[in-house]
């Protein structure tokens, strides 16, 4: 009986180890990169028809305030330097276009209607030495390369005469030597920061003269963070500076080519029978070249009018409104472009607190926003020149990586930085900065 037991424990248990494992339910998954693929679709279980809806948007409160509507605002800077005479306007007046702002007294807009007098003066002269020359010409008078000559001459005279005028305009047209200051669009004046006798220079305008906008259209302004808005994209236009001037040097430029044109084709013709045609040749030749090479130069400046993103990120500046109309220079920093996803740390070490520092020393950033947490980085930069920062105090610059992508790490957030030197000993550290006063009294 015993036996029989055995035998049947050993069938079952042979049974058991030679029996095929069930099939998984489950359909295996390939995986091949960002594709997966099912083998066997019809026992996916794990997969559900769902219906796909319109993505209905999510509520974003953030701080704005009414401002004026920019494209319907003027902010009137100086042209030229001078003087205040007198102010037709004040704040809440209703102005037209061409209406008279403020009389301001100027020499260099008194030079500038003098060259455009001048130039009106030989252009007159010219044209009548022209029609002169026409009739000789006509006659058989004079010869080719005369005529040329007074034809060449007279195109010259129009285009500074031109550029004279275009100049003069642009300031306010002609006067008894005053300049006027006219508003450009019809509104009210809202601001307004000049006063009688005051002077004035263009390089040193920091604020707008007046400030014309027409109250009843106004525009909502929006304060949100760098994790609320879309990032530029490289090649985006950020702003675009005034090319009147540019593009009226552009008009004078091409007709002095065209007068340096005409000149040299009468000097190639003057060369067949005149030594002094032919040695005018290189001097002409070379004229032609240089206002060629002048075109080119405004034509590349005019091409940097508009000034795009150079690389992916947030544009960081103040307040748009303080630099639309706003004269610039060469080399003037007007915004950041920055990548939030890339955060650094800008950091100002006091000259009284200053100690040897390594590059690579470990940095802890305690933001004002987030006290209790820390945010750990290490120097990447230092300084060797302090500057004075906004509080008036002596500092030097030093720039910190982030260790570890931090989350309160945000554009614009301030704290305080806790930077690690070598070690010393107690006594010196605390000693220190009573020792360098004691020597700074006492020139030891």
């Amino acid at each position: 009986m015993k036996l029989k037991r055995f035998l049947i424990f050993l069938v079952v248990l042979f049974a058991g180890c030679s029996a095929e494992p069930e099939v998984s339910k489950d359909a295996l998954v390939k995986v091949e990169g960002e594709l997966a693929t099912l083998s066997e679709p019809d026992k996916a279980t794990f997969l559900k028809l769902v219906t796909v809806e319109a993505d209905k948007g999510s509520t974003l409160r953030l701080p704005g305030r009414l401002v004026w509507n920019e494209e319907k605002t003027v902010r009137i800077f100086p042209q030229l330097g001078g003087r205040v005479q007198s102010i037709t306007v004040d704040v809440g007046n209703a102005v037209k276009i061409g209406q008279s702002l403020a009389v301001l007294s100027s020499p260099d807009f008194g030079q500038a209607q003098a060259d455009a007098l001048k130039a009106r003066a030989d252009a007159k002269v010219a044209t009548l030495a022209l029609e002169r020359n026409r009739q000789l010409r006509e006659a058989g008078v004079i010869a080719e390369k005369d005529w040329q000559q007074a034809e060449a001459a007279a195109a010259a005279a129009k285009a500074e005469a031109d550029r004279a005028n275009r100049r003069l305009s642009g300031l306010g047209g002609d006067g008894d030597g005053s300049y006027i200051l006219r508003s450009p669009l019809a509104g009210v004046v809202v601001e307004r920061n000049l006063n009688p006798g005051m002077e004035f220079r263009p390089e040193q305008a920091t604020a707008p003269l007046f400030v014309v906008t027409d109250p009843a259209s106004l525009w909502i302004q929006l304060d949100a963070s760098e994790a609320d808005l879309a990032n530029l994209k490289k090649g985006e236009p950020l702003f675009s500076l005034d090319d009147t001037t540019l593009r009226s040097r552009l008009e004078v430029s091409m007709k002095s080519i065209a007068v340096a044109d005409a000149e040299l084709n009468a000097a190639s013709q003057r060369s067949f029978d005149s030594a002094q045609g032919r040695n005018d040749l290189a001097l002409l030749g070379g004229r032609s070249q240089e206002k060629r090479a002048e075109l080119a130069a405004i034509q590349a400046q005019l091409s940097r009018v508009e000034v795009v993103a150079t690389r992916d990120g947030v544009a960081v500046f103040g307040d748009p409104n303080d630099w639309i109309g706003k004269p610039v220079v060469t080399g003037e920093r007007i915004m950041l472009l920055a990548d939030p996803a890339q955060p650094a740390m800008l950091l100002n070490l006091p000259v009284a607190d200053a100690i040897a520092l390594e590059i690579g020393a470990p940095v802890k950033l305690y933001l004002s926003a987030h006290p209790l947490s820390s945010i750990e980085g290490r120097i990447m930069e230092t300084s060797y020149q302090a500057i004075t920062t906004t509080d008036n105090i002596a500092a030097y610059r030093l720039r910190a990586s982030i260790d570890e992508k931090a989350p309160e790490a945000r554009l614009g957030l301030r704290g305080t930085a806790k930077v690690y030197g070598g070690w010393v000993i107690l006594g010196y550290y605390v000693l220190r900065r009573p020792l360098a006063s004691l020597r700074a009294w006492s020139g030891l």
